[in-house]
């Protein structure tokens, strides 16, 4: 999909080259009492993402035999390769204005648009330690033994509606298309609808989260971790995408190509007032990470997850690892069976803002 967004980019570019070249000695012409329809294609940057706190340390000052020792998270550090985000994807919107006040040096249009986005989400990061499957090798020296999971979200469909304004400079100006450019700023705002369609992975896991039993865990000092309440059943896992109020700014460059056609290049930016939210059994952080930082509180070395005595979140094997001939420590792990497995699972939801930029290109007509 990059390299096809990448090959697709350099043919609008070369396009827009040769556009601008033969477009000779066409001006810029006033908006004022007239009507304009655009159209833009632009990448979407989403901004925020769901990063990881699997690579936390803390660092435990020992009151006893003293100094400092360094506690992490028992999951793998590999989790910060992921970041549960909206991935970049074309955006499309169709503008429709209309010159209501002019000046010597600039004019005002007022503005409708609507605009069409659809982007994945990206992997939810998952980590199991399994009690039958893959247990924890002690004779081998392991404290823990978690494995990643990533599930993959779905994807979202934004369709931003808006009204504003915006200020357009130089609508007098002659020479062709580069000298004659007239660059605009503009202001908006309008309501964000959006709407996630789960993968069959998220859905197939938040069943398993909904026919689970178990309970969370809680430090207790003295480098021990026990019950931070009683077992119970898990709520389902959900992605939510509320429609929201959302306020954009842009800026850009209009090239006039022949009368009353114009090349547009645009830039913008937009912020949400609700994000996207998700939670597994309503809570964004299912198991505790370890906490960042000083402390003279000894967490415990096998972390605070959340214990999973019946059902499962995730099939990672099945039956008990084989031991590899003249291995010691190596061990087979049997292929899936469909059923979910036991243990120690952690799972990192939370909020996703919509807040983030475009930039594309676009053609506009007056009349």
């Amino acid at each position: 999909m990059n390299s096809l967004r990448r090959v697709t980019g350099m043919r609008i570019t070369v396009l827009t080259c040769l556009l601008v070249a033969a477009a000779g000695t066409a001006s810029a012409e006033e908006a004022y009492g007239r009507f304009r329809l655009s159209f833009i294609v632009s990448d979407q940057t989403t901004a925020d993402g769901l990063r990881t706190n699997s690579s936390n340390t803390s660092r435990f000052h020992d009151p006893v035999l003293g100094g400092v020792r360094a506690i992490d998270d028992p999951r793998p550090d590999a989790g910060n390769k992921n970041e549960a985000s909206i991935k970049d994807d074309f955006r499309y919107d169709f503008q429709v204005s209309f010159g209501f006040l002019r000046w010597k040096w600039a004019e005002l249009t007022a503005d409708a648009s609507v605009g069409y986005f659809q982007g994945e989400l990206g992997d939810l990061e998952t980590a199991g330690q399994f009690d039958l499957v893959d247990p924890v090798r002690i004779t081998c020296g392991e404290v823990t033994r978690y494995h990643l999971i990533y599930v993959p979200i779905g994807e979202v469909t934004e369709v931003p509606v808006n009204l504003g304004a915006t200020m357009r400079f130089r609508p007098r100006a002659t020479g062709g298309p580069l000298r004659a450019m007239s660059p605009y700023v503009g202001l908006a705002a309008g309501y964000l609808y959006n709407e996630i369609s789960p993968s069959g992975e998220f859905l197939k896991f938040s069943d398993n989260v909904a026919h689970s039993i178990g309970h969370y865990t809680k430090a207790i000092g003295h480098g021990l971790a026990g019950r931070a309440g009683p077992d119970h059943q898990l709520k389902a896992a959900q992605a939510e995408a509320p429609d929201t109020f959302q306020y954009n700014v842009k800026a850009g460059i209009e090239f006039p190509l022949k009368k009353d056609f114009l090349l547009v290049f645009n830039a913008s930016w937009m912020w949400a007032d609700k994000p996207m939210d998700i939670t597994i059994d309503g809570r964004h952080s299912f198991g505790e990470a370890i906490p960042v930082g000083d402390t003279d509180f000894e967490y415990p070395v096998g972390g605070m997850p959340v214990v999973i005595s019946q059902g499962g979140l995730v099939d990672y094997a099945s039956g008990h690892p084989i031991p590899k001939p003249n291995q010691p420590c190596k061990f087979r792990v049997l292929p899936q069976d469909g059923i979910p497995d036991t243990g120690s699972y952690y799972a990192q939801g939370g909020e996703i803002r919509y807040d983030g930029f475009t930039f594309g290109l676009g053609v506009r007509y007056q009349f």
